[in-house]
């Protein structure tokens, strides 16, 4: 028989009314757990296994899964599921505001405690999971504000569960915070170039923790405001075609701008915290643009300091003159913002129009001169980038930020492999280690020469050897330039677009 009418509201209601008292007893719990840590499991896997249930006949999710989490819970992983019990509990009760989201990725019971610990509080909902295939079921289930990752997982490296962030449009809107043991230089460096806002080392200070989850949630809240209501990536997409058959129509010029509103990097500092004047920065980048175009001219969101702005009817020229005017008059004489404009011509795609706007942004940001770029874009292919690296974790982050500044990109652990590829297929630009399976890199570039295929090949040798003997052994084989690991990857992505531009 059906329930009547009016039923299940009064049995949530119901239960809404114990939870009080659920609240309390986990607080109680809690306490006793260090002096009998027996007696209290027990009744908690009682309690639990009883909220679970209920939880579940009402069909309140969370917590029906915090429930079971906590009745499946080991005992050094009881303070954790009682704190995420409690918060959905608590979420119950409140007023209906969004919370911020934070999903905690840990596998270590003592660091997960501490960061739950110091996490928590009112306004904020936190997801705790121990691996990366449970990371990535999390958050397809829900868009994160602060996601904190500890490197070493039981099922990843934690560094290929970043670069898989950065590469998604909701990771725009996430700040990630790295835990780690291991806090060397180069990591630090591999991290932040994949996207990392913040670096921590174990053992973890829950007050550092806690300061830097404060400033990364109020500065992204912050950050969005300006440009909520702007079109995101797939309504860019779709005006961008709509201009695109115009275009053709009419034989107007289309023109795309990239605008990135951090030129100097400024948005993360060394401890993790965003300077407050970035947000205003950003929202007057905004303004000021909307203000410069014209009526039949787009401005969109396309990243967290990032806006891609449309242009009809004038040329590239014309439009670097408009983003001129918005520069000056934010702040006369100061660089608040880098563009790279690139007038469309043929059936560009959106993807190329914007990849190539991002090499010129890449280029302006390098340039003491010129802060705003511009050149034409017709249907051409990517350069072609062939790297030839044994270590998986520098090729990862070789290949990442490759493809983003608009490179196609190939990658060969063998010496003698990548030999076999630069023989098939020329590349426009090889990134060329030295101490390699197979066949080193010097033996690569003797064997280049000597069949002829250096002829519009640039070279670029990124090794640990650092000796002039070494540098002057590149030069002589014909490389053209010649970085020592540890390296920047903005660096070397600067001279990777500026080889394959001469």
């Amino acid at each position: 028989m059906p329930d009547p009418p009016g039923s299940a509201h009064r049995d949530v209601e119901r239960f809404l009314k114990t939870v009080p008292a659920h609240l309390e007893l986990l607080r109680r719990a809690k306490g006793t757990l260090e002096r009998d840590p027996d007696e209290a499991a027990k009744a908690l896997k009682r309690f639990s296994s009883f909220v679970a249930q209920e939880a579940d006949r009402l069909e309140l999710d969370e917590v029906t899964a915090a429930g079971r989490a906590l009745t499946e819970a080991s005992e050094p992983d009881l303070p954790v599921r009682i704190g995420v019990l409690e918060d959905a509990l608590r979420r119950l009760l409140s007023d209906g505001e969004t919370p911020y989201r934070i999903l905690i990725v840990e596998d270590e019971p003592t660091s997960a405690v501490l960061a739950h610990q110091a996490l928590q509080g009112e306004g904020r909902e936190i997801h705790l999971v121990r691996s990366a295939e449970e990371a990535r079921e999390a958050l397809e289930r829900h868009a994160m504000d602060l996601i904190l990752l500890d490197l070493v997982l039981p099922d990843a490296d934690g560094r290929h569960l970043l670069m898989e962030l950065s590469r998604e449009i909701n990771a725009e809107r996430t700040a990630v915070v790295v835990l780690t043991a291991k806090g060397t230089a180069t990591t630090r460096a591999e991290c932040f170039a994949y996207g990392a806002s913040a670096f921590l080392e174990k053992p973890l200070d829950p007050q550092e923790l806690d300061r830097i989850a404060a400033d990364v949630l109020k500065r992204g809240r912050q950050t969005a405001d300006p440009v909520a209501d702007l079109p995101d990536r797939t309504q860019l997409r779709d005006i961008f075609l709509r201009t695109l058959a115009a275009r053709e129509a009419t034989g107007r010029p289309m023109v795309l701008a990239l605008v990135e509103t951090d030129p100097g990097g400024r948005g993360w500092n060394e401890d993790g915290r965003i300077p407050i004047e970035m947000g205003e920065l950003h929202a007057r980048v905004v303004a000021a643009i909307e203000d410069a175009i014209s009526a039949g001219d787009v401005i969109g969101r396309w990243g967290v300091s990032e806006l891609v702005v449309f242009f009809s009817g004038r040329e590239a020229e014309a439009c670097v003159r408009v983003l001129e005017r918005a520069q000056a008059s934010i702040e006369p004489g100061a660089r608040s913002f880098v563009a790279g404009v690139t007038e469309v011509e043929g059936d560009a795609l959106f993807e190329d129009a914007v990849s190539w706007a991002s090499r010129l942004v890449s280029e302006a940001k390098l340039s003491e001169d010129a802060a705003i770029l511009h050149t034409t874009l017709s249907k051409t292919r990517a350069p072609f980038v062939l790297i030839v690296e044994d270590d998986p974790i520098t090729a990862s982050l070789l290949r990442h930020r490759l493809e983003r500044s608009g490179f196609e990109v190939e990658h060969h652990e063998n010496g003698l492999k990548g030999l076999e590829a630069i023989r098939r297929t020329l590349p426009d630009l090889l990134v060329l280690d030295i101490r390699l399976p197979g066949m080193d890199g010097f033996e690569i570039l003797s064997r280049m020469n000597d069949e002829g295929l250096t002829e519009g090949v640039r070279t670029i040798v990124l090794t640990g050897l650092g000796r002039e003997s070494d540098v002057a052994r590149a030069f002589a084989l014909g490389a053209d330039d010649y970085l020592v690991k540890p390296f920047s990857p903005v660096e070397l992505t600067a001279r990777a677009l500026r080889l394959v531009r001469r």
